[in-house]
């Protein structure tokens, strides 16, 4: 099998969040397509590592040190969002005569390395417009320095996207934004795993509501935080047997405060079985207002057969009708009366919910990354 290079921040495993689940099927693909991913990561090695070893992926998880006060001001001088790691060049330098097939990068804080990929190909592998993200991120909070980080984002992503081969997105506003800075584009949108589809259609009795996210990702922290303290009060006094379940990694203090005031809601961190956790539940809520990209959530709870309370802004990019898929709002009371509607009446959540799932019949991952996979192999035969 032909090779390639993959420069991942994390290790994508295990595939808790978003972001690992995208890599990981992206890789996956890459392998379908008769090319062994051989990727360099960062962090802590352990055994997430060893787990996409014992597929046969070379995985080569450089040192992280801490940056020096010297680092960062070239980091800054050089307006980068992130040190540049000198170990993780040397090791791609290293890899230069495995003569890999092509280079792929995983997000925008990996595409600092474009003059020392092991080969003259290369994809852009995006996830978000980050410096979007970022902006969204520092108007919410207001900080300044967010702000002066999504400038140094956007600088790198203009930078990679004119240097790539190509530059793959998650959705057409991607597309289009990328293509505005010079680059050429592939759509590939995030996409569903088949053991979504196969969570039964009938809801439960129970009145549990979901949410799921990566919690260390700010848009859904501050999402969520908002939604507990505007919607969640009012929800809870207007049905009083309805409970929040709060899945996903990253949960920290301030967060883990809210939660625990608020009534009947419980912190579930990192659920072993999302699927199963989706069949429990009655309704999902989605309260995001900022970030960028789309939601696997959102896509994930609508294979699941469940009743969405959304904002538009949570559902964007994946054709989601509101009455049609299920039910948004602008703001954290609307979305607490949204998902008293659906609780209240289990005929019509249960009818839009299936009307979601067969829109998401079109999300499978084995469907939307097969252009990217066909791209993978007619580069591997070069």
């Amino acid at each position: 099998m032909a090779e390639a290079v993959v420069i991942c921040p994390v290790v994508p495993w295990p595939p808790v969040d978003g972001a690992r689940k995208r890599s990981l099927r992206l890789l996956e693909a890459m392998e379908t397509a008769g090319v062994t991913p051989h990727l360099v990561s960062s962090g802590p090695e352990g055994e997430r590592a060893e787990a996409l070893r014992a597929r046969g992926w070379p995985i080569d998880v450089v040192p992280d040190p801490a940056p020096g006060l010297r680092s960062r001001a070239r980091q800054h001088l050089a307006r980068r969002p992130s040190p540049y790691s000198a170990a993780f060049a040397r090791r791609l330098d290293e890899l230069r005569p495995t003569r890999p097939a092509f280079v792929q990068v995983e997000h925008t804080l990996a595409a600092y390395y474009e003059d020392r990929h092991p080969a003259s190909r290369w994809i852009f592998s995006t996830h978000n417009v980050d410096a979007q993200v970022a902006r969204t991120v520092a108007r919410a909070t207001r900080s300044a320095r967010t702000r002066m980080r999504a400038g140094a984002i956007a600088s790198v992503e203009r930078r990679a996207a004119r240097a790539a081969d190509v530059v793959v997105c998650v959705s057409d506003a991607d597309c289009e934004h990328f293509e505005g800075l010079g680059g050429r584009t592939l759509l590939v949108p995030n996409g569903i795993d088949d053991a979504f589809f196969t969570v039964p259609t009938p809801l439960p009795a129970d009145e549990q509501v979901l949410f799921v996210g990566n919690l260390d990702y700010a848009p859904n922290a501050l999402g969520l935080t908002r939604f507990l303290r505007e919607g969640w009060p009012r929800l809870a006094a207007a049905r009083p047997h309805v409970s929040l379940r709060v899945a996903g990694p990253g949960l920290g203090p301030a967060l883990r405060r809210h939660i625990a005031g608020a009534p009947r809601a419980e912190a579930l961190g990192v659920v072993d079985d999302l699927a199963a956790e989706l069949a429990a539940s009655r309704a999902v809520i989605l309260p995001v207002w900022e970030g960028g990209g789309t939601r696997l959530k959102a896509l994930e709870a609508m294979a699941a057969a469940r009743p969405i309370a959304g904002t538009a802004f949570s559902v964007t990019g994946i054709g989601f009708r509101d009455g049609a898929h299920g039910l948004l709002a602008d703001g954290p009371a609307g979305l607490a009366e949204a998902t008293a509607t659906l609780l209240a009446d289990p005929a019509r959540a249960t009818a839009l919910a299936k009307a979601a799932r067969a829109h998401a019949e079109r999300f499978r991952w084995g469907r939307v990354t097969l252009p990217l996979a066909e791209l993978y192999g007619r580069w591997a035969g070069d």
